[in-house]
């Protein structure tokens, strides 16, 4: 074979590929971000922006419904949680579990609601608050609390803690639910006090009954978690060098 014509063929591959990159760059450049701040004059960006939202939803359902669409993990976590009860907007729990699982998947965030979201989906299947539309599963509620636990979030901690008090989903034990409740003592801060002013979901647990031993268990947690509050902790000034 002709060595220039295996060159000729060469740069013709090589030119032909630059222009398929170069198209598939200026396509992906032409998608829409869905973090995209306004003012991005995109056909997709419009149909977001200008459409109507859902029949019944107030003015905050509104502004979160299009935070959602926008991908903004927040919105779509508190748009799940006012779906879930009809506040602001009628209940629709299908869409509240919808929304949800969207804001655990976009989260990236860290601070105050890292695992928020999961945490919330942990209780969901923990609880059965929800069903049928959102049926119990221990499996899923292990799933979705392990992982709010893994981002540091105090009540995925005590979802887990719970589970071991009760035997639902994992062996019972006593020993695992004394360790995870001081594991969300430890983790437990100021953005997290609104749980002092809930009752007490152990108490009210309707799947089981939560052996009294283990009730003494998480009125210590309830204690420690209140001395937070008379005694919230200084924020550590960092040393300059």
């Amino acid at each position: 074979m002709n060595i220039q014509h295996v060159r000729r063929g060469l740069v013709f591959t090589l030119v032909g590929t630059t222009i398929a990159l170069a198209i598939t760059s200026q396509a992906q450049a032409d998608e829409v971000d869905p973090a995209m701040p306004p003012g991005h004059f995109s056909k997709q960006y419009s149909q977001k922006m200008f459409q109507r939202a859902p029949v019944g939803y107030g003015a905050l359902a509104t502004e979160r419904w299009r935070g959602a669409l926008f991908g903004d993990w927040k919105a779509q976590n508190n748009l799940g949680l006012m779906l879930a009860v009809g506040i602001g907007a009628p209940k629709d729990v299908a869409k509240a579990l919808y929304w949800m699982k969207r804001a655990a998947q976009n989260r990236r965030a860290k601070g105050p609601m890292d695992g928020a979201p999961e945490t919330t989906l942990g209780w969901w299947y923990l609880s059965g608050e929800h069903a049928p539309a959102i049926p119990v599963d221990d499996a899923r509620a292990l799933y979705w609390n392990k992982l709010g636990a893994e981002q540091g979030h105090p009540n995925a901690i005590v979802n887990l803690a719970l589970m071991y008090a009760t035997g639902l989903g994992v062996e019972q034990s006593y020993d695992k639910t004394a360790s995870l409740l001081i594991g969300a003592v430890e983790v437990f801060g100021r953005a997290h006090m609104w749980v002092l002013e809930e009752e007490d979901d152990w108490a009210t647990f309707s799947r089981a009954k939560v052996p009294e031993e283990y009730m003494e268990l998480k009125g210590l947690y309830r204690k420690a978690i209140e001395a937070k509050r008379v005694f919230p902790e200084k924020k550590t000034e960092e040393k300059q060098s």
